[in-house]
């Protein structure tokens, strides 16, 4: 196990960050703030094809580039939140492996039901976040990389603050409940569109 945090400020108790800020909650504020301001940037951008978990990597270090020097980078310490302990570090990489598997497999499926959508995307979800890979910005970086998977297969999957089924999963690593968690959320774009069209003529 590796205790030592490279990228934590032990003097002030508080991640090193970009702005120098030695206060955790005006970093929470800051950090949220920013990675909001990017989020919305990268919504507008065109999403690619073919998604893996370099794609995962570049969305934190997109999210989180106002903030700290190693966005994009995975951790080098073993972290924990609560009572919940995550993936040791020293098997990040195999784990990306293996969700480079899945993430390919969820693509080469023909299955694009609603069903079929929210099992694999539940899934991956649960196995991102026990990974955990970074130091932080975990949750954020896995809704937006979760909403990008969705969106390739005809989906609107954007997963909303009052979802408490998708903290429960989350926290319990729970995947028949991450499955329920997204079928609360996610929508056909088809049907998106569909009621669009439909709102707009009945004017």
């Amino acid at each position: 196990m590796n205790f030592y945090d490279k990228h934590f400020d032990y003097k002030n108790n508080v991640l090193k960050n970009k702005i120098g800020l030695k206060s955790s909650s005006e970093l929470e504020i800051f950090e949220a703030k920013a990675s909001t301001i990017r989020l919305a940037e990268l919504r507008n951008k065109k999403i690619a094809k073919n998604l893996s978990m370099k794609d995962y990597k570049e969305i934190h270090k997109y999210l989180f580039q106002d903030v700290y020097d190693w966005a994009g980078e995975y951790r080098t310490v073993d972290i924990h939140k609560g009572n919940t302990s995550f993936l040791p570090c020293q098997f990040i990489n195999k784990a990306e492996e293996q969700l480079e598997q899945s993430i390919q497999l969820f693509f080469s499926n023909k299955n694009n039901s609603k069903e079929f959508i929210c099992k694999e995307l539940g899934k991956i979800l649960c196995d991102l976040n026990y990974m955990h890979p970074f130091r932080e910005g975990n949750g954020r970086t896995q809704r937006e990389f979760i909403r990008q998977l969705a969106d390739l297969k005809g989906y609107a999957l954007d997963i909303t603050p009052n979802n408490d089924l998708y903290m429960i999963a989350s926290i319990k690593d729970d995947e028949i409940l991450m499955y329920e968690a997204l079928k609360k959320d996610i929508k056909s774009k088809k049907s998106i569109e569909k009621n669009k069209f439909k709102n707009e003529h009945e004017k």
